[in-house]
């Protein structure tokens, strides 16, 4: 069986060496049905466009991909041929400007590129070439401010910036390069805190800093530089660790995870932020309804309702972690080397839904349905390793009866996103190279 890793696996990982024959359906217009997947269109004609940064934003799908003579630009679709277009040719010619952390907030999407001129700094896009440009040089010259980490609060984004003599620090913009500033120097002079895992959560903002080499703080802030403080636990102390390896929002619980090795929670004060139990997190977790679930390893699947007598194991289930854990209709549905399981945070409801159905890439959901790409157990014991087998589009709805595949095409494939009512994924299906390709139920 394979082994399952972190985030998404690099689609050029593995040679296809067969592919299934199939015709492509290519329609110049939105279609409100279709018999399987099919190529929305096909980028790059002369190799791979390699569609990365799959980003919903006003029910378009906007992305990168390279081709056309032209390097990786910021790109937009409809889900047609004829909707499928490069935004803006950032950096002109076929360096590419390499867009980076698509972010949308509101009508705007803000990102990471480099033109050539001003090094990887902060963009933004409301779809259109006119309105795609750079909102500031943060750090000036030669440098680059490598931005990310984008998050709306209030009338404002914040995000991580390197400004050069302060070093990574937190930001903010009104969406103007006149409201683009530095937010506050969480670790003042020119050592950087390196904020992340910035998001929102009981009406404030909360993220990760490192406040002295190697000591990670949890930071809380009202939107006000002077409100934004290291957060405390209910002794009094700061809440530090080596490493705060991950934050979940969930209902009125705040999860982070100290070390690998101990679950805390906060529900935004400094009362309610304790330690829960000693688990290591498997760096995923994800909410029904109020119930926090999340893996451990090797093989435990928990559950946690933010009190400590609510932190436990739900089942044990086998020798690999959990992945893909995702909330489908008020049911947890995940995959291990034993195939897709279900769970209603039981031990009794925890079971194998299909054990023959393999993955190694994050699902999407659309309504009640998970997409997922996937191949059989069969498939993955005949094939020649270490590349993994050709995969197809799967659905489920987390019943036996209702998982099975979408068929054709059948190759290597990734980055399942919904958008609107369709799925978009990446695929060298037909010959064509990686290329985006839509399924619309």
């Amino acid at each position: 069986m394979p082994q399952f890793a972190h985030g998404r696996s690099p689609l050029a990982r593995a040679a296809l060496l067969g592919v299934v024959a199939l015709t492509l359906l290519m329609p110049a217009t939105p279609v409100a049905a279709a018999t399987g997947p099919y190529l929305v269109r096909d980028i790059n004609t002369s190799g791979s466009s390699s569609p990365a940064e799959l980003t919903e934003m006003n029910g378009l799908l906007y992305f990168t991909a390279q081709g056309g003579g032209k390097g990786r630009e910021l790109w937009r679709s409809d889900g047609t041929a004829n909707g499928t277009w490069r935004v803006k040719d950032i950096h002109p010619g076929s360096v590419g400007s390499h867009p980076f952390f698509l972010t949308a907030v509101g009508q705007r999407l803000y990102f990471s590129a480099d033109d050539g001129d001003h090094g990887r700094e902060l963009w933004t896009s409301d779809g259109t070439a006119a309105g795609t440009t750079m909102l500031k040089d943060i750090n000036p010259g030669i440098g680059q401010s490598y931005p990310g980490w984008f998050t709306a609060f209030g009338s404002g984004v914040y995000f991580q910036a390197d400004g050069g003599s302060t070093g990574n620090e937190l930001w903010r913009t009104d969406g103007t390069a006149a409201g683009t500033k530095l937010f506050k120097d969480l670790r003042p002079g020119g050592a950087s805190s390196n904020p992340r895992s910035i998001l929102l959560f009981a009406g404030k903002l909360f993220l990760t800093a490192q406040i002295a080499p190697s000591q990670d703080a949890v930071y809380k802030s009202d939107g006000t530089a002077a409100g934004t403080k290291p957060l405390r636990d209910h002794a009094g102390a700061l809440v530090t660790a080596t490493c705060i390896c991950g934050m979940w929002p969930v209902g009125s619980n705040l999860f982070f995870d100290k070390n690998e090795q101990d679950l805390w929670r906060t529900r935004g004060s400094a009362a309610t932020t304790r330690m829960l139990a000693g688990v290591d997190v498997y760096n995923e977790f994800v909410g029904v309804g109020s119930t926090a679930f999340f893996p451990s390893y090797p093989g435990q699947l928990w559950k946690s309702d933010g009190t400590i007598g609510g932190t436990v194991v739900v089942d044990e289930i086998g020798d690999s972690p959990s992945t893909g854990l995702t909330d489908v209709g008020g049911t947890l549905l995940f995959f291990t080397r034993d195939g897709l399981w279900r769970s209603d945070g039981t031990t009794e409801g925890t079971e194998v839904v299909d054990a023959e159905v393999l993955t190694e890439d994050p699902p999407a959901t659309l309504g009640s349905i998970l997409y997922f790409t996937g191949y059989t157990a069969q498939e993955w014991d005949e094939w020649p390793h270490p590349s993994e087998p050709p995969q197809t589009l799967w659905q489920s709805d987390g019943t036996p009866e209702g998982t099975y595949s979408l068929g054709s095409p059948q190759a290597n494939m990734e980055l399942v996103t919904a958008v609107g009512s369709s799925i978009y994924f990446v695929s060298n299906a037909g010959g064509t190279g990686s290329e985006l390709w839509r399924y619309v139920p």
